[in-house]
């Protein structure tokens, strides 16, 4: 539901209106209007020109002052409003409810939000994952290289336990050059290349424990999207979207 509030205010310094009380108007509505001033309850009876009203705000009027926190589906899609008036706080407030919208706009309108809200719980996944991981298909390649050779690894060491494992270039291409080029030497040593394979290792299990973890909160959020425009619930398909991903410690 949107909610637009018209806050009717005595004069430019905001002070709110009460029950009864005139609203002075300048001269060139005064005139106009036909008396020195607007009630709230006749307020009240004109907010249905509420689409021009905040003009005369614009103006330096102060008739109304019209806050608009932005549209929802409602009233991006023209539901019918519901006008209500609190004439002590001197507010008019016109609701959208999406329920007063025609059924074939609100199933349509209801899909293109759904949609929407996907793609950005999609995006927002993918900028979590690249605040650990470089971007790029070839470095996804190189980390997925690198990982296979944290693997390959971790079985060896354990088969050749208590001794440590055979460690070649062949083996592990990677591994290998990197110790190679931290060591600012062209034959690293085995135990120079054991320190980066064990790197490539914890790097792995790290990533393994967040990257699901973003993959459940993403696959979540699109479920949730989908049961919410199912059900064509406004709300839950607003909050569906709101994901509070992981960040690096």
């Amino acid at each position: 539901m949107q909610t637009d509030l018209y806050h009717v205010i005595a004069d430019p310094t905001g002070t709110p209106a009460l029950e009864g009380d005139a609203i002075p108007l300048p001269s060139e509505f005064r005139n106009a209007m036909g008396g020195p001033g607007l009630t709230p309850e006749l307020l009240f009876d004109l907010s249905w020109l509420h689409e021009s009203l905040p003009a005369w705000n614009n103006k330096g009027l102060w008739p109304l002052n019209t806050v608009r926190p932005g549209a929802g589906l409602g009233e991006q899609n023209a539901a019918v409003p519901v006008k209500t008036l609190d004439p002590v706080a001197g507010v008019v407030t016109f609701t959208y409810p999406v329920e007063n919208m025609d059924p074939a706009a609100r199933s349509a309108a209801f899909d293109a939000r759904a949609a929407e809200l996907t793609k950005q719980v999609k995006a927002g996944a993918e900028a979590c994952r690249l605040m650990y991981l470089t971007g790029g298909a070839g470095k996804a390649l190189t980390y997925e290289a690198k990982r296979a050779e944290a693997r390959h690894y971790e079985t060896a060491k354990a088969d050749a336990a208590p001794a440590d494992p055979a460690i070649s270039e062949a083996l592990y291409p990677f591994g290998y050059a990197e110790a190679a080029a931290l060591n600012a030497t062209a034959t690293p040593t085995d135990a120079q290349v054991i320190v980066v394979l064990e790197l490539y290792l914890t790097r792995t299990i790290a990533w393994m424990a967040t990257g699901a973890e973003i993959e459940g909160l993403e696959q979540k959020a699109v479920a949730d999207i989908e049961t919410a425009r199912a059900a064509t619930d406004s709300a839950a398909l607003e909050a569906a979207a709101v994901v509070v991903w992981p960040q690096p410690a």
